[in-house]
């Protein structure tokens, strides 16, 4: 008996998502920036259709605009979440964690996108500034045990 209503389509590959994460963050400003920063409406769909045709150019599933939003909605909340989490992480002798959540390279370019201007009123997320600061030579974001978690895109 043939499956009835919508069928789910594959899950993103690597080289979807890497393509995805490499073209939304070159572009971010124009697309997600402050009102000053953010592109003509009829830009932003020019951008999300160059990266379309990029992910579609892979041949692994036919992608449209919305999964795209979708996923990249998607990859910045996981990351969000890994870097503020602190519920799954074991504690030493003193009540702090052992060890801080460890961002991979694509995970530090979607979290690079934080510290950009956004359109959204709200920070994106906090930190505390006793757990973080700017590092020097690098530019980066890390926090007190040297780790750097949000890099410049040079240092990826």
């Amino acid at each position: 008996m043939p499956a009835s209503g919508r069928k789910r389509k594959a899950n993103f590959s690597n080289d979807e998502t890497e393509t995805l994460v490499w073209n939304v963050v070159r572009h971010f400003s124009a697309l997600y920036g402050s009102e000053a920063l953010r592109a003509h409406p009829v830009r932003r769909k020019q951008l999300w259709t160059q990266i379309q045709s990029r992910v579609n150019f892979l041949g692994y599933t036919e992608r449209s605009i919305d999964d795209l939003k979708h996923k990249w909605r998607d990859l910045r909340l996981d990351v969000k979440k890994k870097i503020t989490s602190k519920k799954h992480l074991p504690m030493n002798r003193a009540g702090g964690p052992l060890h801080k959540p460890r961002l991979t390279p694509l995970e530090k370019m979607v979290a690079s996108t934080f510290l950009q201007a956004s359109h959204d009123s709200e920070p994106e997320i906090i930190l505390d500034p006793g757990q973080w600061r700017w590092g020097s030579g690098h530019g980066g974001l890390v926090n007190v045990d040297q780790t750097c978690i949000i890099c410049q895109a040079g240092d990826l």
